[in-house]
């Protein structure tokens, strides 16, 4: 009559991990376009080891680190973006001269309508251009016309013209002309070209109009024409030049990165790069963040060692480059040169003292880092690569956290994370960690602190982490919201209702408050399951079961908020519920890892961040690992039971336990069990065949109970 689990046998297992095999086949292909963003952290992919690696630097912070210049950039490049800023910025320089010159608005609009027709046109037209038009205009407009036809000198001829004008005569189109003049010389007389840019950023700095900023665009024409005649240095600083203008970043850190890498295959130009100041910060700092291309390194760091390390350029560099190669020989060797005497040679020097075991002392050294190591914090957020892959790599306060972990400096670790941007890993400490009144207590102190009232970083935002609402969801939480939550749901996770509630964000408090509610209604003063008179025991009657339908009916709703809240209101931020992903996804987390346990519950793909086979001193292996305090903190922290999605245990139990209150043979009682075990049922049958059994015994005279009896699960259908 009872359902048994226990009947698998092995052919039944084979066929079932193939039909797996295949499932998860055609998952991961259909799935392979869109694989979801996971956030850098140490501790949910066990790669506590990489405290000893240097991070692959963003080759855009690095530039303005190095030019000590941090440009805001104006536009995105696309093309299409450019053309239409370049016809309304065409006609509103029409405009602009027509009021200087006192044109009345009716006599105007009909000059600025025929200008910006033919304008618009593709390619630009000449013809039917008002008479009325102003000089400069129009022969702008003449040799756009011929530019565009292939009419390259009778077009330069024009624009030319225009350039000998009287300077008051020709204030909006000066330098559109002399740029388009080396944009038409530029394959063909190089010099000649990159007089033509000058004379447009000379014309610029005299106050003529430029809108586009097209002096800056001329700068990077003449890299091209330097670079086109193997003048690597040349194009690296007129790109420079380029970089340090507003609105050019992004386009000159694309040509360095691409003149960079090429200046590699001629040994000449390299050391002509290398006798330049400027060029040889530049490569450095793009070798530094290309560390993969091994051929690149020791050919740069060869040509510029000395015999005298005293006399080594960029020796911190250098050092990076030498330790991200694996040659710590020589990184020991130029940490101790003076030029090496830098932030960015301390924290090398770090990691050689962690090398060696010496682990206070590298701490010591990496507590005097400044706090934004690689990049200051107010460059914003730039569109696509420029910002660095993963800017959290490049913070050493999350290394430092690492081994305040290890030493067991829970909450001084905890900091270090939050400062960091690491909200994984801090999550993991403050979830699992910290005890409640630590967590508390830390975020009373530093209830005023600016550091937390920054926004949480982006790339960890990536759900819902405070409300549902369109207007809520537009507004990154801080990271004093996000450990507010955190104490919330631990305190829920307690059964301290009262303290959590004021800890929830504002839209989840009501529905806390309506869960609590819930529970304390359906569970005050419950007497025990059964009574059993003194007669009723001598004359052998059985036990008879209380019944108490207002209270069944208040864990009957409790139930239900918490399956349908739980993630909201109960689940943890990190394993085993993965609250930060809206439970949609599971990393292999620390209990495959750093918590040194197995089981149904820990992902079995972590062969991908298994730390390398490399021998570590003794001191520093047991830093890089749980101590046994942590461990014995991890499991009095873990939520009951310790598995993913573990409040629907929960409101299973609710529904278990308003099924008590119930007598045999009842609706209501075959609907608290059938809603209780259906909670479970796809996820863990085992569990759910608690509820199964209890619906069929306890109700054998209902059809419903029969009818599950004879299918032995659960029917499709609840009872009705």
């Amino acid at each position: 009559m009872i359902k048994r689990l226990e009947g698998e046998t092995e052919p039944m297992r084979a066929r079932f991990a193939v039909m797996t095999v295949a499932m998860a086949i055609a998952v991961c292909n259909a799935a392979l376009a869109c694989v979801p963003f996971f956030p850098y952290a140490y501790f949910a992919f066990g790669r506590e080891r990489d405290v000893l690696k240097l991070p692959e630097a963003s080759f855009y912070q690095e530039l303005c680190r190095v030019l000590s210049t941090y440009p805001e950039p104006m536009w995105a490049d696309e093309a299409a973006e450019l053309r239409s800023r370049s016809r309304d910025a065409d006609a509103n320089g029409l405009i602009e001269s027509l009021k200087a010159a006192q044109v009345p608005d009716e006599v105007a609009t009909p000059i600025v309508e025929s200008y910006r027709t033919a304008r618009g046109q593709s390619p630009p037209a000449s013809t039917n251009l008002h008479e009325s038009l102003p000089r400069e205009f129009a022969l702008y407009a003449e040799g756009a016309s011929l530019y565009h036809a292939g009419k390259l000198d009778e077009s330069i001829a024009k624009w030319k013209e225009l350039l000998a004008l009287p300077a008051e005569q020709r204030r909006y189109k000066s330098v559109w002309a002399a740029y388009m003049v080396g944009r038409a010389l530029r394959d063909s007389d190089g010099a000649q070209a990159n007089a033509a840019f000058e004379q447009a950023r000379a014309l610029a700095a005299d106050g003529f109009a430029d809108p586009l900023d097209l002096a800056g665009e001329g700068l990077g024409w003449e890299a091209y024409i330097a670079n086109g005649a193997s003048d690597t240095a040349g194009a690296i600083l007129k790109y420079v030049e380029q970089f340090k203008r507003c609105g050019r970043c992004r386009t000159a850190c694309d040509s360095l990165n691409q003149v960079c890498s090429r200046a590699f295959d001629s040994m000449d130009s390299l050391a002509a790069c290398a006798k330049n100041e400027t060029c040889r910060s530049v490569i450095t700092a793009w070798v530094v963040a290309h560390p993969a291309f091994a051929s690149t390194n020791r050919p740069w760091a060869q040509l510029l060692a000395s015999e005298d390390p005293a006399r080594v350029p960029q020796a911190d560099m250098l050092a990076w480059i030498a330790y991200s190669g694996g040659d710590f020989d020589s990184a020991r060797k130029l940490v101790a040169a003076p030029s090496a005497a830098t932030a960015y040679g301390q924290w090398v020097d770090s990691k050689l003292l962690l090398r060696d075991g010496r682990i206070d002392d590298a701490m010591a050294l990496m507590q005097q880092l400044p706090p934004d190591l690689l990049m200051p914090r107010d460059l914003g957020e730039y569109p696509g690569d420029y910002y660095g892959s993963d800017p959290p790599h490049t913070s050493a306060d999350a290394e430092l956290g690492v081994l305040l972990l290890g030493r067991q400096k829970y909450v001084d670790a905890f900091d270090r994370f939050l400062r960091a941007g690491f909200w994984l890993d801090a999550a993991y400490i403050g979830e699992r960690v910290l005890t409640i009144q630590e967590l508390k207590q830390y975020l009373d102190e530093h209830a005023a602190d600016p550091a937390l009232a920054r926004p949480l970083p982006s790339e960890y935002y990536l759900m819902d982490l405070l409300g549902r609402d369109s207007q809520e969801r537009q507004r990154r939480p801080t990271e004093a919201d996000v450990v507010r939550y955190m104490v919330a749901r631990r305190l829920a996770r307690a059964g301290r209702w009262a303290e959590a509630i004021a800890y929830f964000p504002a839209d989840h408090a009501g529905i806390a408050k309506q869960l609590s509610a819930a529970i304390e209604a359906g569970m005050a003063g419950q007497p025990p399951k059964s009574e059993q008179k003194y007669w009723e025991w001598v004359i052998g009657r059985k036990p008879r079961a209380v019944v108490d339908r207002a209270r069944a009916s208040d864990l009957h709703i409790a139930a239900k908020l918490a399956r349908e809240h739980g993630m909201e209101l109960l689940g943890t931020e990190v394993q085993p519920d993965w609250r930060m992903f809206g439970g949609l996804f599971a990393l292999p987390g620390f209990y495959g890892g750093r918590a040194r346990w197995e089981g149904p519950e820990v992902p079995k793909y972590r062969s991908g961040y298994e730390p390398a086979p490399e021998k570590l001193p003794e001191e520093l292996t047991r830093v890089l690992s749980a101590s046994e305090d942590e461990l014995r903190r991890v499991r009095e922290s873990a939520p009951t039971p310790d598995k993913r999605f573990h409040y629907r245990y929960t409101a299973a139990d609710l529904m278990w336990q308003a099924a008590q209150l119930l007598p045999n043979d009842d609706i209501e009682t075959m609907r608290a069990l059938y809603t209780g075990g259906q909670y479970l049922a796809k996820r863990d049958p085992v569990a759910a065949n608690k509820f199964y059994r209890a619906l069929v015994w306890r109700n054998l005279n209902m059809p419903y109970a029969q009818t599950a009896d004879t299918l032995r699960w659960f029917p499709e259908a609840p009872p009705e």
